[in-house]
């Protein structure tokens, strides 16, 4: 059931809105029309603040019915709701006021009134924050008392700084003003005098004081409610005041209204303060602070201090149903004068400002064909020069270009020039290099020539020796240069295997040894395993290499160029250089485990190995 209700509030909020919305674009139709196509733009912002101020006082009112309730218990949040419902009918009352006496103004003041326009929307979107707190069952009647009182204090300040209070268009407007306020001001007292009147027990002396000012109260509320009626009945007919004697008999309404608002209000706080404090004499002194409270509220006081708001509610009453008398009267009310509206007198006199006559409206004829020929013709001069422009900015462009492109040839034939002369001194150099070459060439088979038939003739010098001296030669001494190039050809083979199988044995050595435990060693432990190991590893590929033995006698140089790197002098070189450096790595390593007392004698014996 409570979220049937919740639903249903939300539904009567929104369908409040809509029609809201609906009634505001009909209204801003209706005025903006006469404007429309032209001289629409001086006035829009003097009609959006009609329209702005019509809104905030219907955004008012739909949540002043809202908080509208009936409670059995009259609590806290009941008398700050009932106060909230006062202030936004005052600010609804208000802001019609504003937007009435718009109506009726002239246009000068009528277009000078916009202004107010950011004054109503900073208003209206404080109502909205309020609208949508009351959708979602999130308002807080306590909570948003001040900020409702700051807003109305602001419209009401609006109000009586724009609106004269001798205009007669808004004398209607001002006496239901009047109606609202006292008719919502009632419920306000009477919240405050049954709360005040809950707070004491029954025997208390003012109990029964309390309980007949809310009645009194509860009485000037009916003819208060019946001058609101009439006064809505009179907006809606057209119909005013003859005279001033409407606006003279409300005027002591307000301010009498006023005085008991404010009584009211002090009293139930005496009084709860007084109820709430346990000492006894807190609440004794309550009927001196109710005379102190009357004396400043009413300027008197009474043996009884409730006695004076008693006969200020009866007085209130009276004036009320005189009031409510004289306004009942047909005699004395008239139908309002008809005001054509100032957006409407705009129009009227934009449109007169517009008549011509004939001969003016052809000359103007004429004079426009030729303002379009003329431009026209200035288009197409625009359009030619901005074409040459064009061409020339192209031309620009194409010289630019063949000037780099010149520029670029002058470079390119300078280049040209300069390689020819180089490419003719790299010719004359590689001939005379070609001349050099040739003789070096020449006298290197001269040399080879000549080292030939050196060892031809050591050779047969040799056996005719050998053959001279009688000595008898052996039958296998033929093959013996044979059987040595075989035998060292052989040793050759097997030192090569027998350092196959030494790299071999060490890897597999290597391979036995036990793995590192994964105890938590130091970081200067692990370095200098890592690179124990890599010396060992080096130890081993450099065990490995074949070691170069010379045997034989060197061989004649070939004919041509050899690279350095084949040559056996190079081999030996490159033995030697890894030899020494990893001479010097194996010593580094040692310096650092001998820091390692329990490593260094292990790690030392491997490395020597």
């Amino acid at each position: 059931l409570r979220s049937s209700a919740l639903r249903s509030r939300a539904a009567a909020v929104d369908l409040e809105l809509r029609r809201l919305d609906a009634e505001q674009a009909a209204a801003r139709l209706e005025m903006t029309e006469p404007f429309l196509p032209a001289h629409f733009g001086t006035d829009a912002d003097a009609i959006s603040t009609v329209l702005a101020f019509r809104r905030v006082a219907a955004k008012a009112d739909i949540v002043c019915r809202q908080l509208e309730q009936d409670a059995d218990v009259i609590s806290d949040d009941f008398v700050a709701a009932a106060a909230v419902r006062a202030l936004l009918a005052q600010l609804s009352g208000d802001a019609l006021l504003v937007a009435t006496s718009m109506r009726a103004s002239d246009s000068a003041k009528f277009v000078r009134m916009a202004a107010l326009l950011p004054d109503a929307q900073a208003i209206e979107r404080r109502l909205i924050g309020l609208v949508d707190l009351v959708r979602s069952e999130e308002f807080r009647a306590a909570d948003a008392l001040g900020e409702v009182r700051r807003l109305a204090g602001q419209m009401r300040a609006l109000a009586d700084a724009h609106v004269p209070t001798e205009m007669p268009a808004v004398a209607s407007q001002r006496l239901a003003n009047t109606a609202s306020y006292v008719a919502f001001a009632a419920d306000e007292l009477v919240a405050n005098a049954a709360f005040a009147e809950q707070l004491l027990l029954p025997e208390t002396p003012l109990s029964l004081p309390l309980s007949s000012l809310a009645e009194r109260c509860r009485a000037f509320k009916s003819p208060a409610v019946k001058l609101l009626r009439r006064t809505g009945d009179m907006l809606a007919a057209g119909l005013e005041p003859k005279d001033k004697q409407a606006l003279e008999l409300a005027a002591p309404l307000v301010q009498a209204c006023g005085e008991l608002r404010e009584f009211c209000t002090r009293v139930r706080t005496v009084v709860k303060d007084g109820t709430d404090s346990e000492s006894q004499s807190d609440s004794a002194r309550l009927p001196q602070d109710l005379s102190a409270i009357a004396y400043d509220v009413f300027g008197a006081a009474d043996a009884a201090p409730l006695d004076v708001a008693l006969n200020a509610a009866q007085r209130l009453t009276h004036d009320l149903s005189t009031l409510l008398t004289y306004v009942s009267d047909d005699l004395n009310v008239q139908k309002a004068d008809s005001v054509e509206t100032p957006w409407s007198l705009r129009a009227s006199q934009f449109k007169a400002s517009l008549v011509q006559n004939a001969d003016v409206e052809k000359r103007t004829g004429q004079l426009n064909e030729e303002i379009v020929s003329l431009a026209r013709e200035l288009k197409l001069r625009d359009q030619t020069i901005q074409e040459l422009g064009v061409k020339s900015e192209m031309l620009e462009k194409r010289s630019e270009s063949m000037r780099r492109q010149a520029e670029q040839i002058n470079e390119l034939r300078k280049l040209l020039e300069e390689t020819r002369a180089k490419e003719r001194t790299y010719e004359e150099a590689l001939e005379s290099l070609q001349t050099e070459m040739e003789a070096v060439e020449s006298e290197c088979r001269k040399l080879r020539q000549a080292e030939a038939s050196n060892k031809q003739a050591a050779q047969h010098a040799f056996d005719s020796a050998l053959g001279s001296g009688g000595i008898p030669v052996p039958p296998d001494l033929l093959g013996l240069r044979s059987k040595i190039a075989t035998l060292q050809s052989s040793v050759a083979f097997l030192r090569k295997e027998n350092a196959h199988l030494r790299a071999k044995y060490l890897f597999k050595d290597q391979q036995q040894l036990p793995p590192l435990r994964s105890a938590a060693v130091p970081a200067e432990v692990s370095e200098a395993v890592r690179e124990a190991k890599v010396v060992v590893k080096e130890a081993c590929r450099l065990a490995a290499m074949p070691h170069l033995v010379r045997i034989a006698p060197q061989e004649p140089v070939k004919s041509g160029w050899q690279p350095l790197s084949s040559r056996p002098q190079f081999e030996l070189y490159r033995q030697q250089t890894l030899a020494q450096s990893l001479k010097h790595r194996v010593e580094s390593v040692q310096e650092r485990l001998r820091a390692i007392p329990r490593l260094s004698v292990m790690v030392s014996t491997t490395v020597g190995t």
